[in-house]
């Protein structure tokens, strides 16, 4: 998802081989393969990430506003599910 965010499209062609890692990943780890598959989603992950500064470098005003409200999510996102991590892993 945060390859297409906010218009839909993947920022240039070459952008498809981290959509074929992201897939990669989720089979490697579909078919029972953990480490590899997560290792793989992981660099997937990364990708994406990369993807993301690189549109916010070369975005207009509207679509600065929209990727700021997707860090806002992502932020509280990670918030909430480190606190329910600490509080299951210490209650």
């Amino acid at each position: 998802m945060l390859l297409i965010f906010p218009d839909g499209r993947l920022p240039s062609r070459r952008w498809w081989a981290v959509v074929a890692l992201a897939l990669a990943g989720y089979g490697l780890t579909f078919l029972g393969m953990w480490r590899v598959g997560i290792g793989v989603s992981i660099a997937a992950l990364l990708g994406s990430v990369a993807a993301v500064v690189l549109r916010w470098r070369r975005s207009t005003d509207q679509e600065r506003q929209q990727l700021k409200w997707l860090v806002y999510a992502v932020a509280l996102a990670v918030v909430a599910g480190l606190a329910g991590w600490y509080i299951w892993d210490y209650s």
